[in-house]
């Protein structure tokens, strides 16, 4: 098990989250679970509190970058995907492929769940590269996104159904993949 101490945090990582506890003489502990980490704040007063939390930021990075741990939730396979795509090491996988940019591009986002993505996040599952200009701004594939920021992009609600009723099913009965 790895640890790091500093100030009056815990820091611990494993498959399990375990607890490390140590006698710091303290009245109260907040516990945040995070990812593959899970942060002990020990404190006595509200000052000490947001002293302890002013660190936050900072912990999070040393401990990335010394542990290799991180803060961030993991990536799952939702259930009506296995089998299409899988996560390797947080990132998406598409294990079976549609065979259009279009439906790289829509599984991808849909792998992505609600909020969305990024144009580079969306290249790097789909490999669909200019994904922008090619599919996103597109005149005839406009309706299945919408942009919800600068770069990022989630399905509409056209583009959900095309996923849940053409792309998903046409990939499930095709063991060899499937044209959507």
């Amino acid at each position: 098990m790895n640890f790091f101490a500093k100030k009056k945090f815990l820091i611990s990582e494993s498959q399990e989250l375990p607890v490390v506890n140590a006698v710091l003489n303290v009245d109260k502990e907040l516990r945040l679970k995070r990812g593959d980490v899970e942060l002990a704040i020990h404190f006595n007063t509200k000052e000490e509190l947001v002293e302890g939390l002013a660190d936050y930021e900072e912990i999070v990075k040393i401990v990335h970058e010394k542990l290799g741990v991180s803060f961030e939730q993991a990536k799952r396979v939702r259930k009506d995907l296995e089998g299409i795509i899988d996560v390797d090491n947080g990132i998406i996988v598409l294990v079976k492929v549609p065979n259009t940019q279009i439906g790289k591009i829509c599984l991808s986002l849909y792998a992505l769940g609600s909020t969305g993505g990024t144009t580079e996040e969306i290249a790097a599952i789909s490999h669909v590269h200019d994904s922008t200009r090619i599919i996103l701004n597109h005149k005839d594939y406009k309706k299945y996104f919408r942009k919800i920021s600068r770069a990022n992009y989630v399905l509409s609600d056209v583009g959900l159904s095309y996923v849940t009723t053409k792309i998903i099913p046409s990939l499930r009965e095709d063991p060899n993949n499937a044209s959507d």
